[in-house]
Formats: structure tokens, sequence, C-alpha cells
């Protein structure tokens, strides 16, 4: 609210979240309007990625993407895995690695990525790893709501 008084409110009007209202401050709450617009089941052949949201101040752009690509072809070479990785809000880098046939196999990437030492390089305090769908990525890359859908999948899909 600070914020929109100092700076106006945006073109694209304010975002609803967990952290700028809405109604409904309970994270666990499947029907949080902060979650509005995600899915949590996945299509059959939808597409899956696992995204990490990195504060970009952690490490570089490069060093990021070299790290998975390199902890991609050493540790997952058959699965053909893309990394790619971009800016969000001027504050993180969001390296996603495409494509995952199952939640199942995502979640193993995941825990392979989080058991290894490159997790201690690319992941600090703050950070975080998660599988999404494409569905949900348009949702929460689209709409600028990717804090969001962290929560959506911590507190509904992870059940904390």
């Amino acid at each position: 609210t600070l914020g929109y008084l100092k700076d106006g409110v945006p073109e694209e009007g304010p975002a609803i979240s967990a952290t700028t209202g809405g109604g409904n401050d309970d994270l666990s709450d499947p029907n949080n309007p902060a979650y509005k617009g995600f899915a949590n089941k996945v299509r059959p052949k939808e597409k899956i990625f696992v995204i990490l949201f990195i504060d970009k101040s952690h490490i570089s752009k490069e060093e990021a993407r070299n790290s998975l690509a390199d902890f991609n072809k050493k540790n997952f070479s058959t699965k053909k895995l893309k990394s790619f990785v971009f800016l969000y809000q001027q504050t993180h880098w969001l390296p996603y690695i495409a494509n995952f046939g199952t939640v199942e196999d995502a979640q193993k990437y995941i825990n392979a990525l989080t058991n290894s030492p490159l997790a201690g390089k690319l992941l600090q305090d703050g950070d975080s790893i998660m599988y999404m769908s494409h569905t949900n990525f348009k949702v929460a890359y689209g709409e600028r709501r990717m804090e969001d859908y962290l929560n959506y999948f911590n507190y509904i899909l992870g059940k904390k």
C-alpha cells in the first residue's frame, strides 16, 4: 500500500497476492485469492518444468546457466534436458529446466539437484526450487506472480 501511495498503481494494475491482500491470508487454503488461476492437476501430455527462483545477487546468469547445463549433462544425459535462464522482476533469475514427462520425473530431478554440491552454489537462503506445469508457468510468469506460485507449490502442492 505504501508503495502504491509513493509510486502509484502500475499500469497493469495491482497484483493480487498473499502479501498484497485479497482477503485471505491463509496460505494453506486452496481458495486463497492469491492462488487464482493455478491448477493442481497436470493435464495429460502437458510439459512440466523445474524452476529455480534465485536472487540475482547470489550468482550470475551465465554461471547459473553453465552450472545447470553441466549438472544435466553429468547426471541426466539420457533425458536431453534443456535449461534456460530468465530475469524476473529485475530481482531474480528464473532458471528453468525443460521438459519432464511426469511430476515424478521432475521431483527426482529436484531431489538430485537438492542433494548435489551444486545446490549450495545455486540456492541460498530465500531461494527455491519447484516443479511447474506449463499451464501454471503461463499464469505465474505471464502475470508476474511467481511468489504466489511458490506459496501455492509449498502449501498446496507440497502440503507444508
